[in-house]
């Protein structure tokens, strides 16, 4: 669900104008012409105004510790990792929301999300790998589908400058006639809030693919410092 989007003009309303009611909605300009690029599977006329939007809806309620929101990105594109695939136009729906149990710092959060892509893609003579290669089975992806979601977890330690963070994604994809592809997640971090400004933070987490024989796991260990100027 996390798309870095470029050529965009967006709105955004100011919460405190409807007691914590967000909207946003963001619209990209097309630049393709009638001839598919190399990575756009699907939809390769893309050069209007609002070839692609994403939109969402919110809530937010600090005094409840309650967050809730829906968003749907529209001819976005996306990737769909069970398959190498990137930059597929995608119609994607989600649903978020997180809850700091009795405002005691623990917050629980969880999202779901469905995705597919924008076009059939069986129209198409060829698709392209996640390392631009061309996929010769690319009109083997008819009926390609993802249902993914995460549930996640946080705790301030009381009274210490540390807090500690868990979480677990899935997504599961199909394709007709084909067996469905599952990544599982699990994500484990540190945070050390140094300032007002400034967290140090570790995380390791690994992930694993239910269709791989050998090398179906793969763990990161990673440590950062952030700074908000």
């Amino acid at each position: 669900g996390e798309n870095r989007l470029d050529n965009v003009v967006g709105f955004e309303l100011d919460p405190k104008l409807l007691a914590g009611l967000t909207f946003n909605i963001m619209a990209q300009t097309g630049e393709s012409t009638s001839d598919s690029k190399k990575g756009e599977t699907g939809k390769d006329s893309k050069n209007d105004s609002f070839d692609s939007v994403s939109t969402s809806l919110g809530y937010e309620n600090k005094d409840l510790g309650l967050a809730i929101a829906a968003a749907g990105d529209f001819g976005i594109k996306g990737k769909y990792a069970a398959y190498g695939l990137k930059d597929v136009y995608t119609d994607a729906y989600r649903v978020t929301g997180s809850y700091d149990i009795a405002k005691s710092g623990f917050v629980v959060g969880a999202l779901w999300q469905h995705a597919e892509p924008t076009d059939d893609l069986t129209a198409y003579g060829q698709t392209y790998k996640s390392d631009g290669s061309i996929d010769k089975a690319g009109k083997a992806y008819r009926g390609l589908e993802e249902e993914a979601y995460a549930v996640t977890a946080a705790y301030k330690i009381p009274n210490t400058k540390l807090k500690v963070k868990a979480e677990y994604a899935s997504a599961e994809t199909q394709v007709s006639g084909q067996a469905d592809r599952k990544i599982d997640l699990y994500g484990l971090g540190l945070d050390y809030q140094i300032n007002k400004q400034a967290r140090f933070y570790g995380i390791v987490a690994q992930q694993k693919r239910d269709w791989l024989n050998d090398d179906d796991k793969q763990t990161v260990v990673g440590t950062g410092i952030e700074y908000n100027f």
